[in-house]
């Protein structure tokens, strides 16, 4: 017993004792009540369900939706009387003898139960689209909600709710709203008016909702990629304030949500981080990886709440085993927000060593080979899994999407990681089906069968593992297209843009390379290719080993510390050094010993000198690189002591900048991006006769982990958070420098 009436047990015992005289409706009546006040005695329900049993023929559709209802409602799975139950109901509906309300209650006692009766759900579907019209707004959305709840999608049933729905959405409540969202947005039916009228109705009832109400619109909203702004903003300010009453799933899903669209509302993810910490104990592996994730996708770095995950998830190690999305979307987050915190990925490794094999989608198995390699963490045991399992997808073109196509993104990624982490370069690892070089080669092939509509970022990556490996790991066909429709056509813009005659055709030529580089999504040119570029765009790069690059490359190492190489590779970690030694006809010279330039974005002030090194945007803006600045900061310089000889900064090239001689040293701590490529091009233009030398690292393959310098960390010494405010540009030894720059602590952020 579950109760402690003294009425209501009494009931029970004589309701079994005169079972054989209780009538149908009495079955069903009694059945109802105990099962609205939650109440289940086994011994009463054990009677009533087979007492009805025998007495089914005789039951109509109230009977027989009510007596489903009860049997959901206090989980008694009776499988005779429920499969007994859907072949009395089902001829009962086609006679059209279910009102609106039997309908509701009947698929809601199916969705409950997650009983998938296909037959019964159709015969639901059919007779309720005729009577939508008499349905309350509670039945059309507990009607859509069952059938989302099962993973039914009938479509002209969701229409037709759709449909009755939008002229009555003024009278639904804010549950009517959550949950008819919900189920549209689970079944991925995207009915955009319908959607709309919800977003209206909801930002005008905002003061109603609760937290479940909060949660379940954000999240079908974004499940549905549905951007309004008003109900987002109405959301996030209402979120703020009722946090605290909400439970942990309510959590987790509104902070997917808002991050799903990337909707960065600071206040909210502040005050989501605090709940979070506070709830941690009561988070499962899937809601810490979805807070993990969430934040990541964002690009938002929170190392009080990065540092509490990291030790909820090492306290429930135990649960991430088997739980393949769970490990992956936590490594992934640790990769993309440069958390290389090593005590918490060794324990994902040995969770992830369990279970690597056939439970892995295509998915899990590249985010989890990229973030490892992306953070440079080499677990022996996990790459030899990693490479064994990928590779024998490769080979047997498994890097497949559901549909069975192969992805090139996922076959390029997984390829990049174990060639960073070394996995093509170790041999008779267990499950390797052939040599390593056959293994790359079928990379190769698998790409070229698929590469219609792939990425400028694929092809590249992928030429600089064939050029790391020998020409001749890649197979002809692919040199052929990679140089014909790639390489080759960057290479001519760039020198075209170089070689621009006059203002006109300089900007012709680059609104050309700006088309070009996002008709093919290409962000750089890679180790591989980034010398041929720069020769292309007037510049001479020079050997790592010179030793003015060893200077500068010592220098930048002493005032910058990355956390990961995935933070020394992003847009805001690449620190430049340069020099200049120039001569301006008729005035001072312009010379600059060395000078430490990072990367900011608001350094951007839109005046003449910077419009004459125009970058070129993709995906993010590139105004603020560490390059662009050091270019701009000496070509300002030239033009300043050219200005101080009376000259003007007119007259296009060919004028007066063919009197300015000297050279410009340019150092990188990683390879250009393509904006940098195009303004070294323009560079290069607007001063001919100056030389200009460029070296750079591969920071995938340089960056090496170091002590972090004080103050790296909040908690852990495996990452490191930049200071609040820091010196963009290091004093001039020409003018006299002072004491050394702070170090610079880098976390990057991709792009």
């Amino acid at each position: 017993m579950l109760h402690d009436s003294p009425l209501l047990d009494a009931i029970a015992s004589e309701s079994v004792r005169t079972i054989s005289e209780v009538t149908v409706s009495e079955l069903t009546n009694l059945s109802w009540s105990f099962a609205k006040l939650h109440l289940l005695d086994e011994t009463l329900f054990d009677s009533l369900a087979s007492r009805s049993l025998m007495r089914l023929n005789e039951f109509q559709a109230q009977n027989c939706s009510n007596m489903a209802w009860a049997l959901a409602r206090v989980a008694v799975e009776n499988e005779p009387l429920l499969a007994a139950l859907s072949s009395r109901s089902i001829p009962l509906i086609s006679m059209s003898a279910f009102n609106p309300q039997d309908l509701t209650n009947t698929v809601w006692a199916l969705a409950t139960m997650r009983r998938q009766d296909m037959p019964l759900l159709a015969a639901i579907a059919s007779a309720s689209i005729s009577k939508l019209q008499e349905c309350k707004p509670q039945d059309l959305s507990n009607t859509a909600w069952a059938f989302a709840k099962l993973v039914v999608a009938d479509i002209p049933l969701m229409e037709a709710i759709a449909s009755e729905s939008l002229p009555r959405l003024s009278v639904f409540d804010p549950q009517n709203h959550a949950n008819l969202a919900w189920a549209f947005a689970t079944l991925r039916v995207s009915d955009l008016p319908l959607l709309d009228a919800i977003a209206v109705e909801s930002v005008a009832n905002m003061k109603q909702f609760g937290p479940q109400e909060l949660s379940n619109p954000a999240w079908a909203f974004a499940n549905l990629l549905y951007v309004n702004a008003p109900l987002l903003h109405a959301l996030a300010s209402k979120a703020i304030t009722t946090l605290r009453s909400g439970s942990t799933q309510n959590l987790t899903n509104t902070v997917w949500a808002f991050a799903q669209i990337k909707f960065k509302n600071n206040t909210l993810f502040n005050s989501l981080a605090k709940e979070v910490v506070a709830n941690l104990s009561a988070f499962r592996p899937r809601d810490i990886s979805i807070t993990a994730w969430s934040y990541a996708r964002c690009e938002m770095r929170d190392d009080h709440l990065l540092d509490a995950i990291a030790s909820a998830a090492l306290s429930k190690m135990n649960e991430f085993e088997g739980r393949p999305q769970e490990i992956s979307n936590l490594v992934w987050a640790e990769a993309l927000l440069d958390m290389r915190h090593c005590p918490l990925l060794d324990a994902l490794s040995s969770a992830a060593m369990r279970t690597i094999s056939a439970p892995y989608s295509t998915q899990e198995l590249t985010n989890l080979s990229w973030s490892y390699a992306s953070l440079k963490v080499c677990n022996e045991p996990l790459l030899q899994a990693l490479a064994s399992e990928a590779i024998s997808r490769i080979i047997d073109c498994r890097i497949s999407d559901a549909a069975g196509r192969v992805t090139t993104q996922n076959l390029v990624n997984t390829a990049w990681a174990l060639d960073t982490l070394g996995g093509f370069d170790r041999r008779n690892h267990t499950g390797w089906d052939g040599s390593s070089a056959a293994s790359l080669r079928q990379v190769f092939e698998n790409f070229l069968a698929a590469s219609e509509g792939s990425l400028g970022v694929e092809w590249v990556t992928l030429a600089a593992i064939a050029a790391k490996h020998g020409a001749q790991a890649a197979p002809p066909a692919f040199w052929d297209s990679f140089r014909g429709r790639l390489l080759g056509p960057t290479m001519s813009r760039l020198g075209g843009l170089r070689a621009a005659c006059d203002d006109d055709s300089a900007a012709a030529a680059l609104r050309e390379l700006q088309d070009w580089v996002v008709r093919w999504q290409l962000p750089h040119l890679g180790a591989g290719h980034t010398d041929d570029a720069l020769r292309a765009a007037g510049a001479i790069p020079v050997s790592r080993e010179e030793a003015w690059v060893a200077a500068a490359r010592e220098e930048v190492l002493r005032v910058s510390w990355w956390s990961c190489p995935h933070a020394a590779v992003s847009s805001q970690g690449v620190v430049a050094w340069l020099s200049a030694d120039v001569e301006v006809l008729g005035a001072p010279q312009v010379i600059e010993p060395g000078v430490i330039y990072f990367a900011d974005d608001s350094a951007e002030h839109a005046l003449l000198v910077e419009r004459m090194l125009q970058p070129i945007f993709l995906q993010v803006p590139r105004n603020g690189h560490a390059e662009r600045r050091a270019l701009v900061a000496v070509l300002r310089a030239v033009v300043r002591a050219h200005g101080q000889a009376g000259g003007g900064v007119g007259g296009g090239v060919g004028g007066w900048q063919n009197s300015v001689r000297g050279v410009i040293r340019l150092f990188a701590s990683h390879y250009l991006c393509i904006s940098c490529l195009v303004v070294v091009a323009q560079f290069c233009r607007l001063l001919p006769q100056v030389r200009t030398e460029v070296a750079y690292d591969n920071a995938w393959e340089d960056w090496q982990e170091r002590a972090a310098p004080p103050g790296a960390s909040a908690g852990s010494s495996s990452f490191g958070q930049p200071p609040a405010s820091r010196p963009t540009v290091l004093p001039s030894s020409a003018a006299g420098a002072g004491a050394p720059a702070e170090v610079v602590l880098i976390v990057g952020r991709a792009g």
